[in-house]
């Protein structure tokens, strides 16, 4: 079979990463060159290349070593992007946390004031944790705030999670708040293990006031009991084991 073998340009500028407008005008050449191939054929004064089996494979090769030098090229500058990136990310990190230390300095000066409030909210933006701490508290206090008991509850948790043990033995007792609030053994089995794994982690951390109420609930789980009490107890002491172990290997200092 007779095949005109033209493309392989095109192919070849597009894998270079040619500009809109030169490919624009590499297609405007093939183009007229192909309308010059078609009065070539109508006219009956063509001569085509017959290409052997070996000269196809060595084309194809000739195409695919081409494909494999742009993928490396491009695997390079992704790569090249990504550390420029992950320096980025590394220096905006070190400013913020220097900028988070310098709105909790001032914030640690007028704690319990309006004054303050400003400067822990940036601080605790950045991921302070002193200062997301010290903002549930003014939340929960309504020191500086009209009073908040939702958001202190949801700084207080945030506050958990970077690590700051006083607010994870405070959140521990919201915790044993919710399953108080009302009689429902939906809530025992939501809120006492989550409460028994903040507390344990919290006394992990060197709060000695999270001992008392963590071995109460341990207690309290685990005695023995009959019928369906026993299946409850069975499960929330299973899940407040799960949640301790979770949280010994994400908030421990």
């Amino acid at each position: 079979m007779r095949s005109l073998v033209i493309p392989a340009a095109i192919l070849s500028l597009l894998l270079s990463g040619c500009s809109t407008e030169q490919f624009q005008k590499t297609m405007d050449s093939f183009n007229e060159s192909m309308e010059s191939v078609g009065n070539y054929f109508s006219e009956g004064r063509y001569h085509t290349k017959t290409m052997t089996v070996e000269e196809q494979q060595a084309e194809q090769e000739r195409l695919k070593e081409q494909v494999r030098q742009y993928q490396a090229k491009q695997a390079a500058a992704n790569k090249t992007k990504e550390k420029k990136v992950a320096q980025g990310n590394k220096q905006v990190a070190q400013e913020n946390t220097k900028t988070a230390q310098e709105n909790w300095n001032i914030a640690r000066t007028k704690l319990g004031t309006a004054d303050a409030i400003p400067y822990l909210v940036a601080a605790a933006e950045a991921g302070h944790p002193a200062a997301t701490y010290n903002l549930a508290m003014a939340f929960l206090q309504g020191k500086g705030v009209n009073p908040n008991y939702q958001q202190a509850e949801i700084l207080m948790g945030d506050a958990a999670r970077l690590k700051y043990p006083q607010a994870q033995y405070v959140f521990a007792n919201m915790m044993m708040q919710r399953a108080k609030t009302v009689y429902d053994p939906n809530h025992l089995l939501m809120w006492l293990p989550r409460a028994y794994a903040w507390y344990a982690v919290a006394e992990r951390n060197g709060v000695k006031a999270a001992t008392a109420p963590k071995n109460r609930l341990k207690n309290m789980m685990t005695r023995k009991v009959y019928g369906p009490d026993a299946e409850v107890n069975a499960y929330m002491w299973d899940e407040a084991q799960r949640l301790t172990a979770d949280g010994f290997s994400k908030y421990l200092n």
